[in-house]
């Protein structure tokens, strides 16, 4: 997972010079801050956070923001805001499994993992949970390909974007039968 992981960093640091360095080393008090919000933490966490510190949410350099098109990676230092607030909208949802977030957008949706399975699912307040992936390995081989497929790419402004309906094809391939992609 690892080197999927850093094959990721790599496809971002070649479109968006910058992007692996805007990052910053992985602090050595990561493993503290999961602990006091995770019973066992996963190995995705293990290999992000062992790599990287995330993204703060309020970076100057906003075309290094995004980790995928919208979504930024967690800096480190506002994990425990990210949980909390991610639990807000699991209690308002009534969903009672319990996740953990990877990525986050600006407003109230997430990429979370669920503690119980390992999947990977997109939650938002409005629509609630929707399966992404079955595996965080299968999060970060379906991203990797985001990227070698031409999905991810620069728009006019410097932003990282994608393309829908590319995505969807690119998604389903690495996911079949996950909902969320046959409908993309």
């Amino acid at each position: 997972m690892e080197k999927l992981f850093t094959e990721y960093l790599e496809h971002s640091e070649k479109m968006r010079t910058g992007y692996r360095k805007s990052m910053l080393p992985a602090p050595k008090y990561w493993k503290d801050i999961l602990s006091e919000v995770m019973d066992i933490i996963p190995e995705i966490f293990e290999v992000i956070y062992g790599n990287v510190s995330g993204t703060f949410s309020a970076t100057q350099e906003q075309n290094l923001l995004d980790f995928t098109p919208g979504y930024l990676l967690i800096h480190i230092s506002e994990y425990q805001k990210a949980c909390k607030d991610l639990s807000a909208i699991l209690t308002a949802l009534n969903i009672k499994d319990k996740f953990y977030p990877i990525l986050r957008d600006y407003s109230s949706h997430f990429i979370a993992i669920k503690a119980t399975t390992g999947e990977i699912y997109l939650i938002s307040s409005e629509d609630g949970e929707s399966l992404l992936h079955n595996s965080s390995l299968k999060f970060l081989e379906t991203l990797n390909d985001f990227y070698s497929k031409g999905v991810y790419f620069l728009d006019e402004d410097g932003f990282l974007d994608y393309d829908y309906d590319l995505e969807g094809e690119v998604g389903l391939k690495h996911n079949p039968g996950v909902k969320f992609w046959v409908d993309a």
